[in-house]
Parts: C-alpha cells; sequence; structure tokens
C-alpha cells in the first residue's frame, strides 16, 4: 500500500510538472532527456520490486534520482528506495531514505507520507515511544553507570618484633589500630574512584547529547561519595599513625604510654599520654 502511493506519486511528478515550473530550491531544472531517462529508470525500478528484485530496484531509483535530484522530481523517489530497503527488511536503511526526504524535502507532498513510514521504521527498530514529530530526531542512549571494582590496597609489613620476648599489649593493640587504619583508608580509596567516575561522566558528556534523566543524582552520588572519601581516608590515615606509635612506644622499657584517637570536625588526631 505504502510502495505504491509512493511510485504514483513520482510518477505524477515526472510526467505532470512541465519544463520551467516553479520549484523548492532547484539550482539548474532538469532537461526533458534528463526527465525522460529518470522515468524509464523509474518504470524498471517498479518492475523489479515487483517482481521482488528490490536490490535492483533500489539501483535504478538511485539511478533516476542522480539525475533529477531537486524537488519536486527527485525527492519522492527517496520514499521509495526506503520502501524498497523495508522490503529487504532492513529498518535501519530505510529510516535514512525517509529523513532523507523530510531534509531535503520538509513542505513536499509526500512529506505526511515520508514521516509515516519513518514512525513505522522506528517501531521496527523498537523505538516505539518516538512520536513522528520527532521521528529523524537521534534517540539519547540512557547512560549506565557501571559501580567501579574496588582498588586493594596491600596493608604494609608489620614491623619486627623486640629482639627479646614476645609482643607488648600495647603493640599488639597499635598493631590492630594500624590495620582498622588501612581498611578505613581503603574504602576511602574506593569512594574516591566512584566519585571521579560521576565527575568525568558529567565533564565528558557530548555537548550535542541530551542529559541523561538522571543526571542530578549522578552529581549529587558523587558529592556524596567524595565526602565519604575524604572522612574515611583521613581517619585512616590518622589511625595508622597512631598504631605505628603504639606499637613503637610498645616495644621500648619506658613507662607506660597511652595513645587515644581523638575525632575532630576536620577528620581526626591521635593524643599521647605517659605516665612516671
Amino acid at each position: 500500500m505504502g510502495s505504491s502511493r509512493a511510485v504514483a506519486a513520482v510518477m505524477a511528478s515526472l510526467l505532470t510538472f512541465p519544463f520551467g515550473a516553479p520549484v523548492l530550491a532547484q539550482s539548474k531544472p532538469p532537461s526533458d532527456k534528463e526527465k525522460q531517462q529518470a522515468g524509464e529508470l523509474v518504470k524498471k525500478a517498479i518492475a523489479k520490486g515487483q517482481a521482488g528484485d528490490h536490490q535492483t530496484a533500489i539501483d535504478l531509483y538511485d539511478q533516476a534520482y542522480k539525475l533529477i535530484p531537486d524537488p519536486p522530481y527527485g525527492p519522492p523517489l527517496l520514499t521509495n528506495i526506503g520502501n524498497e530497503y523495508l522490503a529487504l527488511d532492513k529498518p535501519v536503511e530505510a529510516l535514512k531514505f525517509f529523513c532523507k526526504y523530510l531534509d531535503t524535502d520538509p513542505n513536499g507532498g509526500m512529506a505526511d507520507f515520508a514521516r509515516a513510514q519513518a514512525k513505522i521504521t522506528q517501531d521496527k527498530l523498537g523505538n516505539k515511544d518516538v512520536s513522528e514529530k520527532d521521528v529523524c530526531k537521534p534517540k539519547a542512549k540512557p547512560v549506565v553507570v557501571e559501580p567501579p571494582v574496588p582498588v586493594v590496597v596491600q596493608p604494609p609489613p608489620p614491623p619486627p618484633p623486640p629482639a627479646s620476648g614476645g609482643m607488648s599489649t600495647l603493640q599488639l593493640a597499635g598493631m590492630g589500630v594500624a590495620g582498622a587504619g588501612v581498611v578505613a583508608f581503603v574504602i576511602g580509596t574506593y569512594f574516591g574512584k566512584r566519585a571521579q567516575d560521576n565527575s568525568n561522566l558529567i565533564t565528558n558528556h557530548d555537548p550535542n547529547m541530551m542529559w541523561p534523566d538522571n543526571i542530578n543524582t549522578i552529581e549529587s552520588d558523587g558529592q556524596s561519595y567524595e565526602n565519604k572519601q575524604i572522612g574515611f581516608m583521613v581517619v585512616g590515615g590518622a589511625m595508622i599513625v597512631a598504631g605505628a606509635a603504639m606499637y613503637i612506644i610498645g616495644g621500648s622499657k619506658k613507662p607506660a604510654t597511652e595513645v587515644t584517637v581523638i575525632p575532630t570536625k576536620g577528620g581526626a588526631g591521635i593524643a599521647i599520654g605517659r605516665s612516671f
């Protein structure tokens, strides 16, 4: 049904528009010889399409289009090529030619037909939510943020035990505090990676593409990840320093020493006290 309408429009344009008739943005009207040659090619293309030889029909329509590319003669041939591609089950190629018609002659007599065929083609491609008004606009791809793989940081080897006897209670406690600090530091590194990924996603966004619907969520999540990164890394660093200090002091034979990790507004600090 659609192919017959397109063919009829092409034949009407070839047979009823006289030389010198008003056309749209046509730099050089085709000669009578070119119109006659194009008409013969169109007749052959129609016969090939009806016989099921759609690829040959496409080639013939293309040859005719090159002879008479300007409105009102040429653009309807683009819709015929689109229909032949639909018959070959090639919706991507078909959509290209329907949209090429709408770009070449948006107010032409076949504009409504080309737009309707483009909508049918978009449906075949799975884009059923595209309206006829936006049928030729590129569809923005959804942004999928993949969770990054946590970076595993190997903790530094513990310092060697004292030459004589076993480790003191303070040394054991220092190793525990330092180990917990390493874990906190690793967690901070992980959140830093996630914050950087979200930042890169916004910074490297193609200005020609639409922003994703969840852009505000991506931005707020990135800020949250950055805050967590700072908190964990500051606390983790302080705990590693405190644990090392506890281990060193615990290995000496000096008066008892007490080390305390003190949380602060900007992170954390340590306090060391000694009894005499």
